[in-house]
């Protein structure tokens, strides 16, 4: 961590996890930031951060590369970053707050630039606002 105003270095450390506490390591590192820049956290705050979340390697790496598609901004970015985020939510992890994210997202951009007719994208997401993932099938 430095000071950019004076370039002056604050902090630093390293940090080592097996690859299936990606987020683990996540929460570790963000409670050493929060520890060093002295933010006064309270107590649901420090036990929310000591949680640690289950979620599979394979997921994670799926939202990533969800995220990936999603940032290309094309139909056919859309399409497979909704198949990853999709795939996530209706697989191993049903409450995978990311996956969930990525499909507003992209759901969000397809709705503003009248991309809808992608693979009955518009179907499925008035579908998902209503709470039926078969809408669009």
């Amino acid at each position: 961590m430095c000071r950019f105003s004076t370039d002056q270095h604050l902090w630093a450390d390293t940090y080592e996890s097996p690859i299936g506490d990606v987020l683990a390591l996540q929460n570790r590192v963000s409670s050493a930031i929060v520890d060093q820049i002295r933010i006064n956290l309270t107590k649901e705050d420090k036990e929310r951060l000591a949680q640690k979340p289950s979620v599979s390697p394979e997921a994670y790496e799926d939202y990533l590369k969800g995220r990936y598609y999603w940032n290309k901004r094309s139909g056919e970015g859309f399409e497979k970053a909704i198949g990853y985020f999709e795939g996530k939510r209706h697989g191993k992890i049903p409450q995978y707050a990311l996956a969930y994210a990525g499909l507003a997202d992209c759901y969000g951009i397809i709705g503003r630039n009248d991309l809808r007719e992608i693979a009955g994208i518009g179907r499925r997401a008035k579908g998902e606002v209503r709470g039926d993932a078969s809408a669009g099938d």
